[in-house]
């Protein structure tokens, strides 16, 4: 198991996470890294390259 901390909003969860299923995602967060580096629909308007908050944001 790894333990990983999360935190959303000012509150901070510590989450036992089992390492296959990091394993697993590896491929999935990948692609989700590479399709917000490229930019993300926020409304009206595509925000180009966001910053990491603005990434967070948009994926919550």
């Amino acid at each position: 198991m790894t333990r990983l901390k999360v935190t959303a909003c000012d509150i901070s969860r510590d989450l036992e996470v089992p390492d296959q299923l990091l394993t697993e995602a590896v491929d999935f967060f990948s692609r989700l890294d590479a399709d917000t580096y490229r930019g993300w629909q926020m409304s009206m308007r595509l925000v180009d390259n966001p910053q990491p908050t603005l990434r967070c944001q948009s994926l919550t």
